[in-house]
């Protein structure tokens, strides 16, 4: 039987309403392996060595650290190019770790293997000493945290928590313990950071609150350490679970101040995580072995972001902003060096079959994703192989087993973009990235299955009257296609044209279209009832004309004679599509 696909009305109205107009002529699909300009920036370094990025702010500015031309560590500040920040008089190297949003850059400046650093602001080109202690965060206010060297029984150093604010240096004080260490403050001069609780017999990730030292807790392990604060309610750190296991965590402030919920990150399949910094939308970023941020309840890898062969490998990400830009460090063939991305959107692009719109996806098949700033206007591939670059706009696939890639592009738009999954995706939970013409970053996640039978229907909305045609075979041999849908002149409406089973010797099929089940394990496997009755199935896979359409050829059993309107069910090794409707007359 000719596997083709009559130029229909009913297909027509489907194609359209999907958007993909490019399903012309299947190909072979490239891959882009260039790095998309303006979301990904290598920061460079202040000699020829390496950098790392310990903070941004609001408006995208980084501080960090990197090796001048004599190979002194020297904090920089990046705004576009990267400045040397320069150290304290009787100090050689420097050291920034924080920039509010006035520009304010707090650090660390001392001489190699000095066990007494200094403290400083550096802002309108002036670096200025404000002590003898670690500052690691400022707020808006210029308020500093970070820790001070406090010797105990003239014996033993220990490291304390410290607020600067106005001059003034206060202790912080401990969970009961010797030790603490203060990470982050936010605007309203809540501090974050670790101490050690009585006997020193664990370190406790901490919140500061009006004068206030409290436990925020554990995973259900013994230790934790909070590195960041947001403006809001967000703290992360890391916590260990049950078993030891270091988890990066968010814990959600409750309205006292305490802790409310403490949420287990996860990783990125390796046995640890740790969460640098949080913004106010609940974005976090990281490391477990590789750079990460996570959101809506998702960890993403942001080495899916850069092609294979950049020559990169972004290992920690350490800042973020209310922008979703990102700053932290990678290795670049080798040679550690700062990094930022542009930025991160807090909604998800979620993808879904394009003729079902289940969340479960298949290789090969045609995916719908939905977002907001998904592209910078709307564009429909012209031609095949797909192009994996529309109006600006790409889509990159991170499969269950780390493998990445490019997926071809049917359309695409400010809200939607279809796409076909990429072949050979592994089975489980996926990674989607699309990034916009903009350089706007979406993520999601989707389920990737071996088979995920999805049909089209005529209206577009993956229920109702089949995108369907009948195959009668004659006979004498003659042959014809007939539509099973129309559109109503007086109603506009898609209805059903009822299915003449003709003559008794009338070999009549019905030709469904979909896709998601051209990996089926064999014909058997496909199963397809009509009005109840289970039915032969002669072909299965596969369209050949459409780029990841699929085609399903069952014979229309003669005792459906005058049933009228029908269920039809397809499952596919076990797993169920979309019911569609038919008429028979």
């Amino acid at each position: 039987m000719k596997r083709t696909i009559s130029m229909n009305l009913v297909w027509g109205v489907a194609i359209v309403a999907l958007g993909v107009g490019a399903l012309v002529a299947n190909g072979n699909t490239g891959v882009s392996a260039a790095m998309q300009s303006g979301v990904f920036t290598d920061l460079g370094a202040l000699g020829v060595l390496d950098s790392k990025a310990y903070g941004i702010n609001a408006v995208g500015q980084i501080v960090g650290v990197s090796s001048d031309l004599m190979s002194k560590k020297h904090a920089f500040l990046w705004d576009g190019s990267m400045h040397d920040l320069g150290v304290l008089p009787n100090t050689t190297e420097s050291f920034a770790y924080a920039i509010n949003d006035a520009g304010q850059v707090v650090g660390v400046s001392m001489s190699l293997g000095s066990v007494t650093p200094r403290a400083f602001i550096w802002q309108n080109n002036s670096m200025t000493d404000i002590g003898g202690f670690t500052p690691r965060a400022i707020n808006k206010n210029g308020d500093v945290v970070g820790a001070s060297t406090t010797k105990r029984n003239n014996v033993e150093w220990y490291d304390r928590a410290c607020l600067w604010r106005n001059g003034a240096l206060t202790d912080l004080g401990t969970l009961a313990g010797n030790y603490s260490y203060a990470y982050g403050i936010n605007d309203a001069g809540q501090i974050a950071g670790a101490s050690f609780t009585a006997s020193d017999a664990n370190s406790r990730a901490f919140l500061w609150n009006g004068g206030t030292i409290g436990d925020l807790g554990t995973l259900g392990g013994t230790n934790s350490q909070a590195y960041a604060i947001s403006n809001g309610r967000y703290v992360v750190g890391y916590a260990n679970a049950t078993g030891e296991a270091q988890h990066a965590v968010l814990y959600t402030l409750g309205i006292s101040g305490g802790a409310n919920t403490s949420t287990d990150l996860g990783t990125l399949g390796g046995l640890y995580s740790y969460a640098y910094a949080v913004n106010s939308k609940a974005q976090v970023v990281g490391t477990s072995g590789q750079a990460f941020i996570w959101q809506n309840g998702a960890m993403f890898d942001l080495n899916m972001l850069l092609p294979p062969d950049s020559g990169w490998e972004l290992e920690a990400a350490s800042a973020i902003n209310e922008n979703g830009q990102i700053a932290g460090w990678g290795k670049q063939y080798g040679l550690t060096r700062a990094f930022l991305l542009n930025r991160v959107s807090t909604t998800p692009v979620s993808s879904a079959s394009a003729a079902s719109y289940a969340n479960k996806l298949a290789a090969e098949s045609i995916a719908a994703a939905f977002g907001d700033q998904l592209a910078t206007t709307t564009q429909i591939a012209a031609s095949v192989p797909l192009p994996t670059s529309l109006a600006g706009t790409s889509v990159i696939v991170r499969d269950s087993t780390g493998v990445v890639q490019f997926a071809p592009l049917f359309f695409v738009s400010a809200n939607q973009i279809n796409y076909q999954t990429p072949a050979g995706l592994a089975p489980g939970i996926a990674s989607v990235a699309a990034i916009s013409g903009s350089n706007v970053i979406s993520l999601g996640t989707t389920t990737i299955a071996p088979v995920a039978p999805a049909l089209f229907t005529a209206n577009a909305s993956g229920n109702g009257l089949a995108a369907a045609v009948v195959f009668r075979l004659k006979a004498n041999g003659a042959q014809n296609y007939e539509s099973i849908a129309r559109v109503d002149a007086v109603t506009g409406q898609i209805v059903a044209v009822p299915i003449d089973l003709g003559a008794e010797d009338d070999q009549v099929f019905l030709l469904l279209y979909g896709t998601g089940f051209r990996g089926r394990s064999g014909l058997n496997a496909v199963n397809v009832s009509i009005g109840g009755v289970p039915s032969e199935v002669s072909y299965a896979g596969p369209q050949g004309d459409f780029v990841g359409l699929d085609q399903i050829n069952v014979r229309i059993p003669r005792s459906l004679a005058g049933r009228g309107n029908v269920t039809v069910t397809v499952t596919a090794d076990g797993s169920m599509a979309n019911a569609v409707t038919a008429n028979i007359k």
